[in-house]
C-alpha cells in the first residue's frame, strides 16, 4: 500500500525445493503451485465482467433494500447552503423522506453503483499486489491487481509477451494463498463477504444515493423542457446531465450526449449548457451541430474503430475545445500540433477509455485528416496503441516545460503512425489563446 503520507510494503518468495515451494512460513507442493499456474493461464476466457457473480438480482434487491435505506440516511453529512439572505437552499433528505422513495434503489441503479466499485482508484491510498512466478526456461507468469475494490478486479494476467485483463474470481483467490499473511491488501483478496453482506450496509457508497437520484430527474426534466429537444433526440440514443453545482438544478449543466450504435464515437461531453441560452432554442441546436461534426470526423479515423473493436470495454468520448493554451498540458500538446504541421487549431478532444478508466487522449479537427495522439498509459491489448506510452508534459512550478522534450504520435486515419519528437525549451512562445476546458466525469459515466 503507497499513500500520500505513509506506505506500508509487505513481500514474501518461495524458493523451490525438492518437494514443493517454501516462504511466508508454509509450503505450497508442487502440484498447487502447478494448480496456480493454470488458474492464471485458464482467466484468459473471463475478460469480461458478470454481474451475477456477485448475486445482485431484483431477489437480493428487495431482500436488502432497507439496509440501504439506513445506510442513506446515516451516511449522508448534514449539509446547509445560504443564500445571500441566510436561508437554507440545501439539506440532506430526512429520514422519512428516504423511506418514502426507497423505490428509487432499483436493481438498474444498485447494479451501476456495484459497477461503479469495480475499477475504483483511491486518490490517497493505493493498493496493490503483485504476484510474479518464474518457471523453468526462463518464463516468467505475472498477475497484478489493478484497483482498491474487494475482490481487487480486474487482474492483468502476463505470459511472456502476451498480456490480458481478467476479471476471474479465481485469481484473487490462488493469489490469497500466496500473499503474505499480514499484508495490507489480505482483506481485498477475498472479497466474498464485503459482497455477500457489507455492500448493501455501507454509507460511503449509499449516502446521498436518494438525494443524487432526484437531482438527476429535475436536471432531465428541465432540459426535455426546452425548445428543440424534441428535434435533437432523433439524432442520439439518449443523454445524461448534471449541474455544475450539486446543490442546484438551475444550471449551468454539463451534459453527455450518448450515439446511437454502431459508431465510432460513443458519447460527446457538452460543458455549462445554459438554460437561458436553451428557452431561446440554442442549447440543443449548438449541442447537436457539435455533436454531429464531432462524429463525422471520428468515423473517418478508421485507426480509432479498429481500436474499439478490439473489445466490448472499450469507449470513445468527445468534446469540442477551444484553442488550446493556458495549462502546461495544453500548451505542450499545441506545441506537439504545430510541430507537426497539422492544419488549424485542435477541434475536439478525444479520451479513449478502457472499462470506463482513461487510457488515451486525442487530439484531432476537420481541417486535417490526421490526428495526434498527446498522451497514453500503455496496457494489455492487441493494437498497436495498447503498448505505446505517451507522457503528458506539463510546466513546472518555475514556467518552464518539465520535460524538455516531448515525444507524440502522429497518426493516419488508416492506422499508419509516427512518433515524433518536440524540443519543449526551444519552442516560440505561444499565443494568449482560450483556456481548455476539461473534460468532466458524469454520474455513473
Amino acid at each position: 500500500m503507497h499513500g500520500c503520507f505513509s506506505s506500508n510494503e509487505k513481500s514474501c518468495v518461495y524458493n523451490k525445493k525438492e518437494h514443493g515451494f517454501v516462504g511466508a512460513g508454509k509450503t505450497v507442493s508442487n502440484a498447487e503451485m502447478a494448480r496456480i499456474v493454470s488458474v492464471l493461464l485458464d482467466s484468459k476466457a473471463k475478460q469480461t465482467f458478470d454481474l451475477k457473480e456477485l448475486n445482485i438480482n431484483g431477489e437480493s434487491v428487495a431482500r436488502h433494500r432497507q439496509e440501504m435505506v439506513e445506510a442513506e440516511i446515516a451516511g449522508t453529512e448534514p449539509m446547509w447552503l445560504s443564500d445571500n439572505l441566510g436561508k437554507p437552499v440545501y439539506t440532506p433528505s430526512s429520514p422519512a423522506f428516504v423511506r418514502s422513495h426507497s423505490d428509487l434503489f432499483t436493481v438498474e441503479r444498485v447494479a451501476q453503483k456495484a459497477l461503479g466499485l469495480i475499477d475504483c482508484h483511491n486518490s490517497t491510498n493505493h493498493y496493490r499486489v503483485l504476484l510474479k512466478i518464474s518457471l523453468a526456461g526462463s518464463k516468467t507468469i505475472e498477475a497484478s491487481s489493478l484497483c482498491e475494490a474487494p475482490w481487487m478486479l480486474p487482474w492483468r494476467v502476463s505470459d511472456g509477451s502476451e498480456s490480458w485483463d481478467t476479471f476471474s474470481l479465481a485469481v484473487p483467490q490462488v493469489v490469497a494463498t500466496l500473499a503474505p499473511p499480514a499484508g495490507p491488501c489480505q482483506q481485498y483478496l477475498n472479497g466474498a463477504k464485503y459482497w455477500r453482506e457489507n455492500f448493501w450496509r455501507d454509507k460511503t457508497i449509499w449516502s446521498r444515493f436518494v438525494d443524487d437520484a432526484l437531482l438527476e430527474e429535475r436536471v432531465s426534466r428541465t432540459l426535455k423542457s426546452l425548445p428543440g429537444y424534441e428535434d435533437a433526440a432523433k439524432s442520439f440514443a439518449h443523454f445524461e446531465a448534471a449541474p455544475a453545482f450539486p446543490w442546484s438544478d438551475k444550471g449551468p449543466y454539463t451534459l453527455q450526449i450518448y450515439s446511437k450504435q454502431p459508431a465510432v464515437l460513443d458519447s460527446f461531453v457538452w460543458t455549462e449548457a445554459d438554460t437561458i441560452a436553451g428557452k431561446k432554442g440554442l442549447m440543443w441546436k449548438t449541442t447537436l451541430s457539435d455533436f454531429s461534426a464531432c462524429s463525422a470526423v471520428l468515423e473517418k479515423q478508421k485507426w480509432i474503430g479498429d481500436w474499439k473493436k478490439v473489445s466490448s470495454d472499450r469507449t470513445v468520448v468527445a468534446e469540442a475545445i477551444g484553442k488550446l493554451s493556458g495549462d502546461g498540458f495544453s500548451e505542450n500538446a499545441l506545441a506537439a500540433w504545430n510541430h507537426s504541421g497539422f492544419a488549424g487549431q485542435p477541434r475536439y478532444k478525444v479520451a479513449l477509455l478502457v472499462r470506463k478508466q482513461l487510457f488515451c487522449h486525442i487530439l484531432c479537427s476537420n481541417m486535417d485528416s490526421r490526428s495526434l495522439v498527446v498522451a497514453a498509459s500503455g496496457g494489455a491489448g492487441s493494437y498497436w496503441l495498447d503498448k505505446q506510452v505517451v507522457e503528458p508534459a506539463f510546466l513546472s512550478h518555475d514556467g518552464r516545460p518539465a520535460f524538455l522534450k516531448y515525444t507524440y504520435i502522429v497518426v493516419e486515419p488508416g492506422g499508419g503512425f509516427q512518433k515524433q519528437t518536440v524540443d519543449l525549451d526551444n519552442r516560440p512562445p505561444a499565443k494568449p489563446q482560450e483556456l481548455t476546458k476539461p473534460l468532466r466525469r458524469l454520474p455513473g459515466a
